[in-house]
């Protein structure tokens, strides 16, 4: 007697299937859940020294946050050259969550730039972090000082974070040179606001070679960035 197949009725979601070799679906049931929709951002800040609160999407599965820290002020006074402000330290923090789910977050300020004749270095930019406790730290850059040989002070590191991009800055490395990673990601050129003069997100202050005796630039504020891992 031949075999009777019952085919296979009914709405399946992500479908597992059995074919023969007639071509017949014999047999049909709903499988696991697909692919998910990939990480989308949804929150972040670029005005240094605020706090804010991150609230997950409630089917979010997964976060991904680059902070970056206030940028270093450059140094001023008497000398003929002055080092540019360090950049802000550059990191990423990535982890799955279950909502619901909230945490702090603050974009670090940028360092004021070296005043003449009270103190001629640029103070530090602070850090940028995520969470309460911090999971994700971004460090200031250094304060510029007042040197006859210019250069740039100590970027900023993220030793609190799942990667740690920061590039170093130093004497030796320009703050551009150290942007580069944050300027491909945020898509912000390593040059000061035309209106302002501050730098932008990060950046140190701009030396203030070769003319002696004027105040130094500050550096830019920090920036948070928070994406999810949504269906």
């Amino acid at each position: 007697m031949p075999k009777i197949i019952k085919s296979a009725q009914g709405d399946f979601t992500t479908a597992n299937i059995t074919v023969d070799a007639s071509g017949r679906v014999i047999t049909a049931s709903s499988g696991a859940g697909g692919g998910d929709g990939g990480y989308v951002f949804t929150e972040g800040s670029i005005n240094g020294g605020v706090t804010n609160t991150f609230t997950a999407q409630p089917t979010a599965t997964g976060i991904l946050v680059y902070a970056v820290g206030g940028g270093g002020g450059s140094g001023g006074g008497m000398s003929p050259n002055t080092q540019a402000g360090g950049n802000g330290g550059f990191g990423i923090y990535k982890t799955s969550i279950t909502p619901p789910y909230s945490q702090p977050f603050t974009t670090g300020s940028g360092g004021a730039g070296g005043i003449n004749y009270t103190s001629y270095t640029g103070t530090a930019g602070q850090a940028s972090t995520f969470g309460s406790p911090t999971v994700l730290s971004a460090g200031g850059g250094s304060g510029g000082a007042p040197t006859p040989t210019g250069g740039t002070a100590s970027s900023g590191t993220a030793p609190t974070s799942s990667i740690d991009l920061s590039i170093a800055t130093s004497p030796s490395v320009s703050r551009s040179t150290g942007y580069r990673r944050i300027s491909a990601f945020f898509g912000v050129e390593p040059a000061s606001q035309p209106t302002t003069g501050k730098a932008w997100a990060g950046i140190g202050g701009a030396p203030m070679a070769p003319s002696p005796g004027p105040a130094g630039k500050a550096g830019g504020d920090g920036m948070i960035a928070i994406y999810e891992l949504l269906p």
